[in-house]
């Protein structure tokens, strides 16, 4: 179809090698990118989902309770002299039945949901109830009043 001439007039034909150049120094070569890490977008992602936790550990590890709910007689007869000895005091509390309790003195006996504290007599008591990694403590003062009557304030 074509003549031998006319095809090398073809072929022949090529850019100015001043557009070359120019052409290949526009084109930088592909270089590898480096992204940068989103530390503002993480961090801030990370610290809701610890706030998220520290909630949770609080909703489901509930304070414990012990509230006091009356007080009982005392487990020692009177004695019959002219200087009378403290009495013995026991304290009726509500438990939760699910938290550790320890006493600064006198001996507790669990009952179901009920603990009796005995106590040896007036004074000041401290008990501390703990459940999971949450802990309440109270403070019991015993006063008695009269031999007959006893008083009882927590703070």
């Amino acid at each position: 179809m074509f003549d031998d001439k006319t095809k090398a007039a073809w072929q022949g034909i090529g850019p100015d090698p001043a557009l070359r150049e120019r052409v290949l120094t526009q084109t930088a070569p592909v270089q590898n990118k480096t992204i940068p890490f989103p530390a503002q977008k993480t961090v801030r992602a990370l610290t809701g989902v610890a706030a998220c936790i520290v909630a949770a550990v609080f909703l489901l590890n509930p304070a414990p309770q012990v509230t006091l709910a009356g007080v009982g007689p005392g487990a020692a007869v009177a004695t019959f002299s002219r200087q009378a000895a403290p009495q013995p005091v026991t304290l009726l509390l509500n438990y939760d039945g699910e938290s550790e309790i320890t006493v600064s003195e006198g001996t507790l006996e669990p009952q179901g949901n009920t603990l009796l504290w005995h106590l040896p007599g007036p004074g000041e008591y401290s008990l501390t109830a703990t459940r999971g990694k949450r802990t309440t403590e109270t403070h019991f003062q015993i006063l008695n009043e009269d031999g007959v009557s006893v008083s009882v304030t927590t703070h």
